[in-house]
Order: structure tokens, then sequence, then C-alpha cells
């Protein structure tokens, strides 16, 4: 990333084996370790409004973060700050538990998001099994809109 002259880089987890594993890699300037989705009054106020870009991976799934994590997620942005994710189609479906879909469509009808681009695409591998056999994912790409 810093070849590409992205150099500001944070990482978030709540995983400390994974932070501990990345802050080796020396790709981040920062490492933060806490939980999106406990509501925007418990997330770091010195992270709001502070980046330009957020993604995502591995997050959508049954047991992962709860869909309160976008409010986190729009908190960290900066206004024209674009937030870039994907999911398994099985989670962009309207009446999931986890109500992933529902939670951005939230977010767009209440002007804080706008959708950039919403497409689907093949994922994994023939003969994959888990979470490596070919599925049909969605990439969502929005862009904060307001505070």
């Amino acid at each position: 990333m810093q070849s590409a002259g992205f150099e500001n880089l944070h990482a978030l987890d709540v995983s400390t084996n994974f932070l501990d594993a990345v802050r080796e890699r020396g790709f981040y300037k920062d490492h933060h370790n806490f939980f999106l989705g406990k509501g925007v009054d418990q997330f770091p106020s010195e992270l709001k409004n502070s980046y330009d870009v957020v993604t995502a991976g591995g997050t959508w799934m049954p047991g992962h973060m709860p869909n309160q994590a976008v409010d986190d997620v729009h908190a960290a942005l900066k206004v024209g700050g674009y937030f870039v994710t994907a999911m398994r189609n099985s989670m962009w479906t309207d009446g999931v538990e986890e109500g992933y879909k529902e939670k951005f469509m939230s977010m767009v009808d209440s002007g804080k998001f706008e959708i950039v681009k919403l497409e689907n695409f093949w994922r994994g591998t023939e003969g994959g099994t888990g979470l490596f056999a070919r599925q049909q994912s969605t990439l969502l790409v929005m862009v904060k809109k307001t505070e």
C-alpha cells in the first residue's frame, strides 16, 4: 500500500493476535483493539470524523459484527469519505437475522450514506469448501453524506 502512496493506514480488530501479526509486518501506522457495534457513544472520540476511507473484509457474517457496527464506520469517516466492503449474497438479503442489508439501506434512506457502487461478483474457488467455496458476493461502496 505504501508503494501506491497510502501511508497513514490504521488497523482495527477485536483480535489481539491479528493485530500483533499485522504490527510485525509494519504496514500500519497505528493499531486499535476494540469491537465495533457497541454504540457510537463508545467509539473512540479521537477516531471520529478521521478517515477518508474505511474498508471491512470478512466481517458481515453470523457471530462477527452486529449491524450497529455500520454506525461506528459512519462515525469514523470524514464527510465525503468512502466505505468499501463486501459480503456474501446470503448476508445481503432482506430478512436475514443479522439485518445487514436493512441497516445499510436505513443509513442511505436517512441521508447519512449514498451508494456509489453495488455489484455482485463471484468469489472463492471451484471445488473449495466452507469459506473458500465459490459463491456470489456483493460489493458495496458508499460515501458519507452527513455527520
